[in-house]
């Protein structure tokens, strides 16, 4: 196989096939590694059974890559590799799942002190068929956030759990869900009531500060007029960045940059801090300078 240089924690290469029907020889894609959080299109496939599809340039006969295949999900805490049949041994299905863990791994960092317990724990499927069946009965990432969100006794372990469910726990379903379980629990579990209310206030500060920063980089967006070409090749990146609700979207999107975007987005970024600290928007400022040391980090 030969790697495609592609960022982020999905990783495709491509890899040399020979058409059952005609003999023709050809390269096609191949995902080693699906992230559902990156890439919910991949998800999508893997249910419907079109990853992994091929058909032939030459005759277009169309078949199905058999390849090992690692399935990430940190919304679900599910971490699954889809082995081929093929692969009979002990040994040689730890090899592989070292190689796509470690892929995985890398991808991710920097990781917190103390990572999620689910990443060192790799369960296995029998082929994507497997992996199919294992999502079709995934809880809902939001139940699962919720549960861990009621089961955590302080600060610490609050903290940990906004970190690996935060996509979920800013939407505004969370806070209806969590509205409806302090009202529910009030008569029969007053201490659950208080626990629910509680995370839903903090929870809502959060959400108020992140679209307060939201409106506040838009205006100031606003603010910078007609931009070059280069700024507005770099802007998306940048956008994404301030609606990010994942810490590590922001990361991933400054890595997917070329060097030369990378210091144009810097060059950007130094001209909305100035701009910050001219309106005086100390939390606008502040999450500039985040974004300015993304290098150092």
């Amino acid at each position: 196989m030969h790697e495609v240089p592609l960022i982020g924690q999905s990783r495709q290469e491509t890899t040399e096939l020979i058409c059952p029907v005609c003999q023709h020889e050809f390269a096609a894609p191949v995902w080693l590694v699906v992230d559902a959080q990156e890439r919910p299109d991949l998800k999508a496939a893997i249910l419907d059974g079109s990853l992994q599809q091929f058909a032939c340039p030459n005759c277009g006969a169309a078949g199905t890559i058999t390849a090992p295949m690692l399935y990430h999900d940190g919304a679900s805490a599910m971490l699954v590799l889809a082995l081929p049949l093929s692969i009979q041994t002990p040994a040689a299905a730890q090899e592989l799942t070292e190689q796509l863990h470690g892929y995985l791994i890398e991808s991710l960092q920097p990781l917190p002190a103390t990572p999620p317990a689910y990443l060192s724990n790799v369960q296995l499927a029998a082929e994507l068929d497997g992996l199919q069946a294992a999502l079709a009965q995934a809880p809902d990432p939001l139940t699962v956030a919720l549960e861990a969100l009621l089961a955590a006794e302080d600060a610490a372990a609050f903290n940990a759990v906004l970190v690996q469910h935060r996509a979920a726990l800013m939407e505004h379903a969370a806070d209806q869900a969590l509205a409806q379980i302090a009202d529910q629990a009030r008569e029969i579990d007053p201490a659950l009531a208080r626990r629910a209310a509680d995370q839903r206030a903090t929870l809502g500060r959060f959400r108020a500060t992140l679209q307060s920063r939201r409106a506040g980089m838009t205006s100031l967006l606003s603010e910078l007029g007609a931009l070059t070409a280069a700024e507005q090749a770099v802007l998306p990146a940048l956008e994404t960045m301030v609606h990010a609700v994942d810490p590590q979207a922001v990361y991933r999107q400054r890595i997917a940059l070329d060097q030369a975007q990378q210091a144009q987005l810097d060059r950007l970024i130094e001209r909305l801090l100035e701009l910050a600290e001219t309106a005086r928007r100390s939390d606008l400022t502040t999450f500039l300078l985040t974004l300015q040391d993304l290098p150092n980090q």
